[in-house]
Protein backbone atom coordinates (compact mmCIF):
# COMPACT_ATOMS: atom_id res chain seq x y z
CA UNK A 1 0.00 0.00 0.00
CA UNK A 2 2.61 2.24 0.50
CA UNK A 3 4.32 1.89 -2.66
CA UNK A 4 1.21 2.77 -4.69
CA UNK A 5 0.76 6.04 -2.88
CA UNK A 6 4.02 6.83 -3.25
CA UNK A 7 3.63 6.34 -7.14
CA UNK A 8 0.94 8.29 -6.97
CA UNK A 9 2.82 11.02 -5.60
CA UNK A 10 5.62 10.83 -8.01
CA UNK A 11 3.13 10.67 -10.63
CA UNK A 12 1.68 13.43 -9.72
CA UNK A 13 4.60 15.87 -9.11
CA UNK A 14 5.85 14.74 -12.33
CA UNK A 15 2.50 16.68 -13.88
CA UNK A 16 2.60 19.58 -12.07
CA UNK A 17 6.05 20.15 -13.04
CA UNK A 18 5.68 19.31 -16.79
CA UNK A 19 2.83 21.84 -17.04
CA UNK A 20 4.46 24.44 -14.96
CA UNK A 21 7.48 24.26 -17.72
CA UNK A 22 4.77 24.41 -20.78
CA UNK A 23 3.65 27.37 -18.83
CA UNK A 24 6.67 28.87 -18.68
CA UNK A 25 7.56 28.24 -21.92
CA UNK A 26 4.08 30.04 -23.51
CA UNK A 27 4.50 32.57 -21.31
CA UNK A 28 7.64 33.08 -22.69
CA UNK A 29 6.82 32.55 -26.28
CA UNK A 30 3.99 35.19 -25.22
CA UNK A 31 5.89 37.99 -24.30
CA UNK A 32 8.11 37.77 -26.79
CA UNK A 33 5.85 37.97 -29.76
CA UNK A 34 3.90 40.64 -28.19
CA UNK A 35 6.95 43.04 -27.54
CA UNK A 36 8.52 41.93 -30.95
CA UNK A 37 5.40 43.66 -32.30
CA UNK A 38 5.03 47.39 -30.82
CA UNK A 39 7.19 49.89 -31.11
CA UNK A 40 7.48 53.70 -30.11
CA UNK A 41 8.07 56.04 -32.74
CA UNK A 42 8.54 59.76 -33.20
CA UNK A 43 5.22 61.88 -34.21
CA UNK A 44 8.20 63.71 -36.27
CA UNK A 45 8.84 62.04 -39.55
CA UNK A 46 11.40 64.08 -41.49
CA UNK A 47 9.35 62.75 -45.03
CA UNK A 48 6.26 64.79 -43.29
CA UNK A 49 7.47 67.98 -42.93
CA UNK A 50 5.05 70.09 -40.12
CA UNK A 51 2.26 68.23 -40.18
CA UNK A 52 1.50 68.49 -36.24
CA UNK A 53 -1.90 70.21 -36.21
CA UNK A 54 -3.21 72.04 -33.00
CA UNK A 55 -6.47 73.12 -33.68
CA UNK A 56 -7.85 76.24 -32.83
CA UNK A 57 -9.30 75.97 -29.25
CA UNK A 58 -5.84 74.24 -28.30
CA UNK A 59 -7.39 71.29 -27.01
CA UNK A 60 -6.73 68.28 -30.07
CA UNK A 61 -3.12 67.93 -31.63
CA UNK A 62 -3.36 66.00 -34.97
CA UNK A 63 -0.77 64.56 -37.24
CA UNK A 64 -1.19 62.65 -40.50
CA UNK A 65 0.45 59.09 -40.01
CA UNK A 66 0.55 56.04 -42.90
CA UNK A 67 0.27 52.41 -42.01
CA UNK A 68 0.90 48.96 -43.57
CA UNK A 69 -2.47 46.84 -43.78
CA UNK A 70 -0.48 44.65 -41.71
CA UNK A 71 -0.18 47.40 -38.83
CA UNK A 72 -2.87 47.93 -36.45
CA UNK A 73 -3.74 52.21 -36.86
CA UNK A 74 -1.36 53.81 -34.74
CA UNK A 75 -2.59 56.15 -31.81
CA UNK A 76 -1.12 59.17 -30.33
CA UNK A 77 -0.47 59.41 -26.80
CA UNK A 78 0.13 63.13 -24.66
CA UNK A 79 1.73 63.60 -22.04
CA UNK A 80 0.69 67.09 -20.15
CA UNK A 81 2.59 68.94 -17.59
CA UNK A 82 2.70 72.11 -16.68
CA UNK A 83 5.09 73.64 -18.67
CA UNK A 84 5.34 70.84 -21.51
CA UNK A 85 3.25 68.72 -23.77
CA UNK A 86 5.00 65.63 -24.93
CA UNK A 87 4.09 63.47 -27.65
CA UNK A 88 4.48 59.73 -28.13
CA UNK A 89 3.18 57.89 -31.23
CA UNK A 90 2.54 53.83 -30.47
CA UNK A 91 3.08 51.76 -33.27
CA UNK A 92 1.56 47.50 -32.92
CA UNK A 93 1.35 44.92 -35.19
CA UNK A 94 -1.42 41.96 -34.18
CA UNK A 95 0.87 38.24 -33.34
CA UNK A 96 0.02 36.96 -36.95
CA UNK A 97 1.26 40.19 -39.32
CA UNK A 98 3.89 42.17 -38.77
CA UNK A 99 7.00 44.12 -39.94
CA UNK A 100 9.11 41.26 -41.39
CA UNK A 101 6.39 40.86 -44.59
CA UNK A 102 6.71 44.21 -45.57
CA UNK A 103 6.53 42.89 -49.48
CA UNK A 104 2.79 41.72 -49.18
CA UNK A 105 1.55 44.87 -46.65
CA UNK A 106 -0.51 47.99 -48.94
CA UNK A 107 0.17 51.38 -47.45
CA UNK A 108 -2.28 53.91 -47.08
CA UNK A 109 -1.85 57.20 -48.37
CA UNK A 110 -2.14 58.50 -44.99
CA UNK A 111 -4.48 59.61 -42.16
CA UNK A 112 -5.29 61.98 -39.56
CA UNK A 113 -4.64 60.60 -35.98
CA UNK A 114 -5.56 63.01 -32.91
CA UNK A 115 -5.18 63.15 -29.43
CA UNK A 116 -7.31 65.44 -26.73
CA UNK A 117 -5.47 67.41 -23.94
CA UNK A 118 -6.90 67.88 -20.73
CA UNK A 119 -6.22 71.52 -20.66
CA UNK A 120 -5.39 73.61 -23.86
CA UNK A 121 -1.65 73.81 -25.16
CA UNK A 122 -1.55 77.53 -24.63
CA UNK A 123 2.20 78.57 -24.12
CA UNK A 124 3.28 75.10 -23.22
CA UNK A 125 6.09 73.69 -25.16
CA UNK A 126 4.81 70.57 -27.56
CA UNK A 127 7.97 68.18 -27.82
CA UNK A 128 8.14 64.76 -29.15
CA UNK A 129 8.73 62.26 -26.60
CA UNK A 130 10.88 60.23 -28.78
CA UNK A 131 13.64 62.20 -29.80
CA UNK A 132 13.64 64.76 -27.22
CA UNK A 133 13.37 67.38 -29.78
CA UNK A 134 10.57 70.68 -29.95
CA UNK A 135 7.52 69.84 -32.36
CA UNK A 136 7.11 72.18 -34.96
CA UNK A 137 3.11 72.62 -35.23
CA UNK A 138 1.04 74.80 -36.90
CA UNK A 139 -2.58 76.27 -35.29
CA UNK A 140 -5.83 75.49 -37.52
CA UNK A 141 -8.87 74.30 -37.61
CA UNK A 142 -9.30 70.22 -37.10
CA UNK A 143 -12.22 68.22 -38.76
Amino acid sequence: MYGSRSQLFRRMGCSVLVLAVFAMVGLHFWNRLERSHSEDASVMDGSRGESVIVSDNGRTIGAVESWGSCENRPHVEAHESTHAVTLLLKRTWPLWGGRGDEVTCRHNAGEKISVHLDAPLGDRTLTDRFTGRPVPFRTAPLT
